[in-house]
């Protein structure tokens, strides 16, 4: 187990699906260190932490540990395309179909399914992806696959705190709901196909323009008359490519833009204060502030995608050319 691994009680609800025994609650979030006897805690700056790392450790009565996501996958790698996501020690990505392997990318491949995925979120035992525009659930395992929202054309979902949060391309609309169908909430229409959520926003494009909204549909706002292309939100900024696509960043009021990176810019992600894009000629990475460009790969596509998963950077070609994928040195 990693040092300054924590667990919170706004998860608790999942807590039967994974592990067995008593457990002790602390409200100290300086007691949720490694080594302590913990299930969870109620601070908030505990969660704020569990945010940012995107996961949380559960433990049972014979020490082990088991690593679960709080949000199905990152912004970057569903703008992605989604063609890669990791919980725990294992990464489940697409190939020819849906497979998981352990995160070294060498040892304990398995072919999940023949579909071939896009979007993948992984949450505990369950996969969440999109085959065509039907969205699917299978356990990590590789077992009960199921059709989900079976009357809805899914293109683009984020799984967050147990609810879909979904670009439907039939109606053109952004929405939440649960996976059973229940609970619907129509957010916006005329939207654009990808978006990025922080805590409490959804930040989205819509004629032209990105715009933010209130995860319960409140407070709706335009932040910036500019279209976007690849938008991803990360600590009070927004990461986003424009038509000239340039990599530029705001603040989320929509104050202080900057450009990053003033070249062909088709692809990005942002992880550990680094930025990873891909342009003509190559695979590059910049720090946050768009500064110290490194070459990390040649490639002679520039259509390609990049997702971020344990040390790797893989490097999908586009779509028509196959389902292959390489991986690219950090």
């Amino acid at each position: 187990m990693k040092k300054g691994s924590f667990v919170i009680s706004a998860f608790v609800i999942i807590i039967p699906f994974f592990v067995r025994g008593d457990y002790e609650l602390y409200d100290d979030y300086k007691n949720c260190m490694v080594n302590t006897k913990i299930i969870c805690c109620n601070s908030r700056e505990v969660e704020k932490l569990l945010e940012e790392k995107n996961s949380f450790i559960l433990k049972n009565e014979n020490m082990t540990y088991t690593k679960i996501n709080i949000r199905g996958n990152t912004d970057g790698n569903l703008v992605n395309g989604g063609f890669a996501a990791e919980q725990g020690e294992y990464i489940f990505l697409k190939d020819d179909g849906l497979y998981r392997t352990f995160s070294d990318m060498k040892t304990d491949w398995k072919k999940l399914s023949d579909d071939i995925p896009k979007n993948i979120n992984v949450i505990g035992e369950w996969i969440y992806y999109i085959k065509d525009i039907d969205l699917y659930k299978i356990k990590i395992d590789g077992s009960c696959k199921t059709h989900l929202l079976k009357d809805k054309f899914i293109g683009f979902f984020i799984m967050k705190d147990n609810w879909l949060y979904c670009y439907d391309y039939k109606g053109d609309t952004l929405y939440k709901i649960r996976e059973d169908g229940s609970d619907y909430s129509l957010l916006d229409n005329k939207c654009g196909t990808t978006f990025t959520i922080d805590e409490q926003w959804i930040y989205y494009k819509k004629e032209g323009a990105l715009w933010k909204i209130s995860v319960d549909g409140a407070n709706k706002t335009k932040i910036l008359d500019e279209n976007t292309r690849q938008c991803i939100v990360l600590e009070q900024w927004i990461y986003y490519t424009n038509d000239q696509n340039k990599l530029c960043r705001i603040k989320i009021d929509g104050t202080s833009k900057q450009v990053l990176v003033s070249e062909f810019v088709n692809s990005f992600n942002v992880l550990d204060k680094c930025i990873f894009y891909q342009g003509f000629g190559g695979v590059y990475k910049v720090s946050i502030n768009g500064e110290g460009k490194e070459v990390l790969a040649n490639k002679k596509e520039y259509w390609g995608s990049l997702c971020l998963a344990g040390s790797n950077i893989l490097y999908f070609k586009p779509e028509f050319e196959g389902n292959e994928f390489e991986i690219v040195n950090k």
